[in-house]
């Protein structure tokens, strides 16, 4: 897994795994990555939020990155 793994987030039947610098969606069943979001930046450590319409991200320059509508 590339990047330090900075927070996880249980979210129905995934894991959303924040690295330094991705986001990782594990399905909790298979334990297989369904998806990997890079972003720029480095994410702070427990830097995520979860909504019901998106993903929040907070990088270490202070910029709040939105992943979602």
């Amino acid at each position: 897994m590339p990047g330090e793994v900075r927070s996880v987030a249980s979210v129905g039947r995934e894991w959303l795994i924040l690295t330094t610098n991705q986001i990782i969606r594990v399905d909790k069943q298979t334990r297989r990555a369904r998806t990997v979001t890079p972003f720029d930046g480095a994410a702070i450590p427990h830097g995520i939020a979860v909504t019901g319409s998106g993903i929040f991200v907070v990088t270490d320059d202070g910029r709040v990155l939105c992943f979602g509508k």
